[in-house]
């Protein structure tokens, strides 16, 4: 990875030219989700099985009922856009509304992110030319589904274990706790986030190994964790049939019928966490794409630490 960033930013290129660039595959990445937004494309079989709930529900049933139909999605979400689109009658555009901002503020906070990692422009520029030309980033932006959500809390995560050491400081330490708080509450819209939970407990467990005043972060963080894993348990995750875990989703979600099954999900879910939103097909190319995920993994983790 050094050797291409040390080689790219040997290139000499006129930097207004790429800023032009920058800012028009911002535009085009921007109006293409806004497009595919206002299309009203119809929805189809899954969305369907969504709104079914989301015309129905009340609220007291979104929390104590399983869905009308075998779908995963985190119930506040899925209330939240209930509330949303009511007052529209429903509307295709209401309906996906949420899931649209919810991309684009991922969007903007992924840029972010990127411009801390990537300090050449034309290393900045690839990495954006790679997220326009995601199809899936553009469709999921407009679908009545959870996964722009997904996107948007791994993003929070990430810019937050970016600037954590920096949160600790004596300027900003006011808004440290509040965050910590706020960051397991995710839960109850993604349960993507359950797994971006466990970076933030690393850094606070070294972070007291270092200095034992910081342990109140660690006792906050560890609190708020409990209590959001037992509302998002006991008023969503219980919820569901275990015949929707083991027949319907077994490439979705944890399974609990037995300790293997729960390591056979548990290892699919991670593999597609790392290269769904690379390839898919043919699973050749997947499985060759996660080889080198993991030494990408482990080079980051412990030799850019030495």
């Amino acid at each position: 990875m050094h050797f291409f960033k040390n080689r790219l930013s040997h290139i000499k290129f006129d930097n207004n030219l790429l800023k032009y660039y920058i800012l028009f595959c911002i535009a085009w990445y921007l109006s293409s989700c806004l497009f595919h937004l206002l299309a009203q494309r119809p929805l189809w079989l899954d969305e369907i099985c969504v709104f079914k709930s989301v015309e129905t529900f009340t609220f007291k049933q979104f929390f104590t009922e399983k869905l009308v139909t075998n779908q995963i999605f985190p119930r506040l979400y899925l209330f939240l856009i209930q509330q949303v689109s009511r007052p529209f009658n429903f509307d295709l555009i209401a309906l996906r509304f949420l899931p649209f901002v919810s991309m684009i503020v991922a969007f903007f906070i992924w840029l972010k992110i990127a411009s801390y990692e990537f300090k050449h422009r034309l290393e900045y520029l690839t990495f954006l030319l790679s997220w326009t030309a995601s199809s899936l980033l553009i469709y999921y932006s407009a679908e009545l589904k959870q996964y722009s959500m997904d996107v948007l809390t791994a993003a929070i995560f990430i810019l937050f274990l970016y600037n954590q050491q920096k949160l600790e400081s004596e300027r900003l330490k006011k808004w440290y706790i509040p965050i910590l708080i706020f960051l397991p509450s995710m839960g109850l819209l993604s349960y993507t986030s359950f797994l971006f939970m466990i970076f933030p407990f690393y850094n606070l467990i070294h972070s007291v190994r270092r200095d034992k005043d910081k342990l109140k972060y660690l006792i906050v963080y560890g609190c708020s964790f409990l209590m959001f894993l037992f509302l998002a348990y006991f008023f969503d995750i219980r919820l569901p049939q275990a015949d929707v875990y083991t027949q319907s989703y077994q490439d979705y979600c944890l399974s609990f019928v037995s300790v293997g099954e729960f390591f056979r999900s548990l290892g699919e879910g991670l593999v597609n966490l790392f290269s769904r939103w690379l390839v898919e097909r043919p699973r050749i190319v997947k499985k060759i794409g996660i080889f080198f995920m993991a030494f990408g993994f482990i080079y980051s983790q412990v030799f850019l630490r030495l």
